[in-house]
């Protein structure tokens, strides 16, 4: 039976649990999880994490950070068995984003407010895309499909905003869901399901 690492603050020990628990002699629980199995729990941990942060509950963000973090040693670890890559190369492959993404720090780019920053980045990131051979989509609706509806519709609105498809104040926003509104209701009226969908997508974008 494997014995536990005596130094619980070092990184190195908790890699070394999660080897034990897919390990020969390990939990069956975690030697049966695959990359497909986890996304529910990587995406459920987020969400405890974000709820953490909003109570201020240092010990309870300290918790959910260790929950969430487990979840990436698991995956890598899974990715160690089964795919030749391991915990090291996430470090280096997210430390080298790290440094690309910020020339303002790192080089000699400069910046002169957050926003800018948030450009750049997109820049970037459409950039490495391109150097990669992937096909460059549209800059404001590139989301990822796994995403909560809700979120996804304030992403959008976020990069709406961002192409000025936008309202300089909430007059015109409160008229736009009035406006939105009475056309949900005579979609319902019609009885069209399409329609329906498509009037309360309006709506909530709105």
């Amino acid at each position: 039976m494997p014995s536990p690492p005596k130094n619980l603050r070092s990184f190195d020990s908790l890699v070394q649990i999660m080897e034990h628990l897919r390990g020969p002699e390990g939990c069956p629980w975690d030697k049966q999880q695959t990359h497909q199995s986890l996304t529910r729990f990587a995406i459920e941990e987020a969400f405890e994490l974000a709820e953490a942060c909003d109570s201020g509950d240092v010990s309870h963000i300290k918790e959910e950070l260790g929950d969430l973090l487990l979840q990436v040693v698991l995956h890598a670890e899974i990715a160690k068995q089964d795919s030749g890559f391991d915990i090291l190369d996430v470090i280096e492959v997210l430390s080298e984003k790290m440094v690309r993404r910020h020339p303002h720090v790192f080089a000699d780019t400069d910046v002169n407010s957050a926003n800018q920053v948030e450009s750049n980045w997109e820049e970037i990131k459409k950039q490495e895309k391109a150097n990669q051979g992937e096909p460059v989509k549209d800059k404001w609706i590139d989301l990822p499909s796994g995403l909560p509806a809700l979120i996804s519709a304030f992403k959008i609105g976020k990069k709406s905003k961002k192409i000025d498809f936008d309202w300089p104040d909430v007059n015109g926003v409160i008229a736009k869901v009035e406006e939105e509104l009475a056309e949900v209701i005579e979609a319902m009226e019609t009885g069209d399901a399409n329609s329906i969908r498509h009037e309360v997508g309006d709506l909530l974008f709105s």
